[in-house]
């Protein structure tokens, strides 16, 4: 309750502090015409910050801006400190504190403390009391948490550093991403002037896409001026060819950007460390080593007649390469199974024909789709008794249950439209489905494979 009360007073004097006027004169600061505490300029030179002190003088604290944190590691954005007397410090993200616009670095500082959310100076004055409790203790948390997400990259950056001069991979001025000799990608960027981005791009050899990075203009009205004109090192997000999303720190500087830039050569390095290694293997390739799809296993179908056929099974549940939205993929994936049996001869055999297709140490059985508009998937059987199986939806990463005398799969969920299924509902479900009074929905977790397994355990020993 306490707590809550001191919040509700800092909350109301800080829209105080911001509905009244404030004025620097002499440097008196003044809510509508009446002096609070004082401020000047500290000695040596710009950077020095303001002192702050009350009306007898008694200095409460120096205020400053700083770009760096105090290991040296350069700031996105600048932040306020906040000195004491004893040394002790509070940091504040300046692009959280609402200002006015000034030219006046008097008044700009001022606004800052004012508007920190710290409330040390106020309409009604200065509490010594009051500052004195608040610099007690120093928190620097906005900078201790920056060195230590540096320390963290500058110790990945040297071990992305080191595997690309093993590997001996180089970037070119035109572009041509070399190993030695051998050219193995390209690198390219692109100005699009009409989303005001910059993206850079790698390809491998054979010119198909291996990752992105789009990165905005930095500009006045959405970015620290500081920024503009002395870039400092960011985050950035590089997008794989198969959905990844990686993120690595790099300088960008829009008016230097080129293909050797430091953004491209982070760029390459993460690309190459997280596992890209598109000196050896083509995307295409790549894309098959990370797939989930199936390709060339020695395996058999049975088709719709029962006949069964040996060759090398391939099973397609997801796109090889990721389109990313540019265009509508109306392939059923998992629908099918594709049958190599000779050099020259390969058929495709669709699940709606409820064929079993086995591929190496796996097995699956084509059944209709979980939902009314899914067409008929393959899906794999993790567990089966007396005809009646568990199932693994590849596609959709989830469990399902199929009762010998059930023309469908069944996925049980306790995801409503809206909200959580009840008990009941879910034992109704049940009820419908497997047809065994005997049988608990709340003994069972019917999301998961080892609750289905345990369910077609007891339905064998209970349900006869």
């Amino acid at each position: 309750m306490k707590s809550t009360v001191l919040m509700v007073a800092m909350v109301l004097c800080a829209f105080t502090a911001s509905a009244q006027k404030v004025k620097i004169k002499k440097g008196e600061i003044q809510f509508d015409g009446t002096s609070v505490a004082k401020m000047e300029k500290a000695n040596g030179g710009m950077n020095a910050g303001y002192i702050f002190s009350d009306l007898n003088g008694t200095v409460l604290f120096n205020a400053g801006l700083s770009g760096k944190t105090p290991e040296g590691n350069p700031l996105a954005d600048q932040i306020l400190m906040l000195t004491a007397p004893n040394g002790n410090v509070k940091e504040f993200l300046t692009k959280d504190i609402k200002v006015s616009f000034t030219l006046s670095s008097e008044k700009l500082m001022c606004d800052y403390v004012l508007n920190c959310g710290a409330n040390l100076i106020t309409p009604q004055g200065v509490d010594l009391e009051k500052v004195n409790d608040y610099f007690q203790t120093s928190d620097r948390s906005i900078t201790s948490a920056i060195d230590e997400q540096m320390k963290s990259m500058r110790d990945e950056m040297n071990k992305e550093d080191a595997l690309l001069a093993a590997a001996n991979i180089k970037i070119y001025s035109n572009g041509s991403v070399m190993k030695g000799s051998d050219k193995i990608g390209l690198f390219g960027l692109r100005n699009n002037t009409k989303t005001s981005e910059m993206q850079y791009v790698i390809l491998d050899k054979n010119g198909d896409l291996i990752g992105s990075t789009n990165i905005a203009y930095p500009s006045a009205s959405t970015t620290n001026l500081s920024r503009i004109t002395t870039p400092v090192i960011e985050k950035y997000t590089l997008t794989t060819f198969d959905g990844q999303k990686l993120s690595y720190f790099a300088i960008f500087d829009s008016k230097k950007a080129s293909v050797t830039d430091d953004v491209a050569d982070r760029l390459l390095k993460k690309l190459y460390y997280a596992g890209y290694k598109f000196d050896e293997l083509s995307v295409k390739e790549m894309a098959k080593e990370k797939s989930k799809n199936l390709y060339e296993v020695q395996g058999y179908v049975i088709d719709k007649n029962g006949d069964k056929i040996e060759g090398l099974v391939s099973i397609e549940f997801e796109p090889m390469i990721q389109s990313g939205g540019l265009m509508l993929d109306l392939t059923n994936y998992g629908g099918s199974a594709k049958l190599k049996i000779s050099e020259d001869k390969t058929k495709t055999y669709n699940a709606k024909d409820r064929i079993t297709v086995v591929a190496g140490d796996r097995k699956f059985v084509g059944f209709p789709g979980i939902e009314a508009l899914d067409g008929a998937k393959l899906y794999e059987v993790v567990a089966e008794k007396a005809g009646n199986m568990v199932l693994y939806s590849v596609n959709y990463n989830v469990f399902l249950l199929k009762m010998a005398n059930q023309d469908k799969v069944k996925l049980f969920s306790e995801d409503g439209v809206f909200v959580k299924k009840k008990p009941e509902t879910m034992q109704k479900e049940l009820d419908e489905y497997v047809g065994c009074p005997e049988l608990n929905n709340e003994d069972y977790q019917l999301e998961t494979k080892d609750g289905l397994i345990k369910l077609l355990e007891d339905y064998a020993d209970k349900c006869k």
